[in-house]
């Protein structure tokens, strides 16, 4: 028999997987950006990712950094340099990229864009500008 306190846990992690947020965001974005393959690896890591953080709560890490203040401190050191990091090498890309490539985009297909057009990202982004 499977304990209900198990039970609950699986229930409120599914609850938590499904509810829409930043990954939703990050899914949309890379849709538009990479298409079909930008999705299905964008989803693969949320979902990885969200498998190992359930198994380290189940094994218990989250205890281990509530009652240690020094690891949790180390935990957020390494977060934040990560979030620098990533900071950093997007401001260095943006520097290397053309500067509006929606708008490239938009002007390129913006002649055949009609409600039955869904294939030109471009043109569903010119749409909802002009709205």
């Amino acid at each position: 028999m499977i304990d209900s306190s198990l039970l609950a846990f699986a229930g409120v992690s599914l609850l938590l997987a499904v509810t829409p947020g930043p990954d939703m965001a990050v899914v949309t974005k890379n849709a538009l950006a990479h298409g079909r393959r930008g999705v299905v690896l964008t989803t693969s890591g949320i979902a990885l990712a969200l498998v190992v953080w359930v198994t380290a709560t189940a094994v218990g890490l989250s205890a281990l950094l509530r009652t240690s203040g020094e690891v949790l401190f180390a935990l957020k050191i390494v977060g934040a340099v990560y979030l620098a990091y990533l900071g950093v090498r997007t401001l260095l890309e943006s520097r290397s990229r053309p500067g509006d490539l929606l708008a490239a985009s938009s002007r390129s297909c913006r002649s055949s864009c009609s409600p039955a057009s869904k294939s030109c990202p471009g043109c569903w982004c010119w749409a909802s500008r002009s709205l």
